[in-house]
């Protein structure tokens, strides 16, 4: 899937949905995929794109299909997508299951999963109300964690900044 089209679909997918920092949801999943590098696939860069579309709309993994998004970047999707139902998945259940997703989806979904780790710790942090206390205590451990399994398997992390 070419650049344009992954946007395309993430632009129809969020419409004009904004994070909780009133940031466009689309614009978001474009900071995640700069963040990935230059040397990024054009599967990394559609997942990352598209990372939020089953945690944050209507849209399920058969709507992505039919729009024409390649089933490997559908599976990276759902590993970096929160379960909802029947309950909510606690945080670090989700990032463990993020840690652990097999196959090259699993690679592609550890790799955005750093990336919007990292940009979500950036400066929109400080401006959330908790925003310390929440990089302290959720994003920090959690990317650990994910760099810790791309490192246990041979893996390229995504551009590795320090921690902002």
């Amino acid at each position: 899937m070419d650049w344009h089209e992954a946007v395309a679909v993430a632009a129809q997918a969020h419409g004009m949905q904004r994070d909780k920092g009133g940031i466009l949801q689309l614009a978001h999943g474009v900071e995640v995929a700069s963040a990935l590098g230059d040397d990024a696939t054009d599967d990394e860069l559609a997942a990352a794109v598209l990372h939020d579309v089953l945690e944050d709309t209507p849209w399920t993994r058969d709507r992505l299909f039919e729009a024409g998004v390649p089933p490997v970047v559908v599976e990276a999707v759902e590993h970096v997508t929160r379960i909802e139902r029947p309950e909510k998945e606690r945080y670090f259940d989700f990032i463990e299951r993020t840690a652990e997703a097999p196959g090259e989806a699993g690679r592609i979904a550890r790799k955005v999963k750093v990336a919007d780790l990292t940009v979500n710790m950036g400066p929109r942090l400080r401006n959330l109300p908790g925003g310390g206390s929440m990089k302290r205590k959720r994003y920090i451990p959690a990317l650990d964690r994910i760099r810790g399994a791309q490192a246990a398997r041979g893996e390229t992390a995504a551009r590795r900044a320090s921690r902002p």
